[in-house]
């Protein structure tokens, strides 16, 4: 089963919520911090330069048997 990238994001998303942090895709233009980044409950930059699949793969968001689309 493929899974959307929304999908995935928001998976993600949740997973981190759980320590406090939040995952945040950054607008065209701010290169410097990747595409995804991640911030604590301060809003400070804990992470930066993300992937998300391979944040789903640590996260172990992704169920047995899907890929992303």
């Amino acid at each position: 089963m493929q899974v959307s990238v929304k999908v995935l994001e928001d998976r993600v998303r949740r997973a981190l919520a759980l320590d406090g942090e939040m995952l945040h895709k950054n607008p065209k233009g701010h290169l410097k911090l990747g595409e995804y980044y991640i911030t604590d409950e301060n809003n400070f930059v804990i992470a930066s330069n993300c992937i998300i699949d391979e944040l789903a793969e640590d996260l172990a968001v992704l169920r047995t048997g899907e890929t992303i689309e």
